[in-house]
């Protein structure tokens, strides 16, 4: 039963990000005779597109997790999805470009554990990458 489990956890896990679905596990009532350790059941179940609120005191670098009426749902990537502020808490990345305030640039990345400064024109200036207190350009 337990390699079972095993052998589907992992096949969903692989398989669920080629499928766009995410995967998550929902609290079952212990089987009757086959299960006496005393554990719980989990089902490991694609969800059907409804995450429900985001949990943000779950989140990892790599994942996020979300509960919909007492069901939670970890959504979990290959690379970085959140990054640690400078109070050690977990933001969302959000690479999208808005307006930079930096002299002679004119977009930079809007959330994420590094800055990156693009200017208007290629020519006139390099795209500056800076982390904490250093950068290159």
């Amino acid at each position: 039963m337990r390699r079972q489990f095993v052998v589907s956890f992992v096949l969903l896990v692989v398989l669920s990000p080629l499928m766009g679905e995410s995967v998550h596990a929902q609290s079952l009532a212990p089987t009757q005779g086959g299960n006496n350790t005393g554990e719980s059941v989990r089902s490991i179940l694609p969800s059907q597109g409804k995450l429900g609120s985001e949990v943000a005191s779950l989140r990892t670098q790599t994942s996020r997790t979300y509960v919909d009426h007492g069901v939670y749902s970890r959504q979990i990537s290959p690379g970085s999805v959140n990054y640690q502020d400078a109070q050690g808490i977990w933001q969302p990345i959000d690479n999208t470009l808005i307006p930079s305030d930096a002299a002679g640039y004119a977009y930079k990345n809007k959330a994420n554990a590094y800055r990156a400064d693009f200017p208007s024109d290629l020519s006139t200036k390099p795209i500056r990458i800076q982390l904490k207190a250093d950068w290159i350009q």
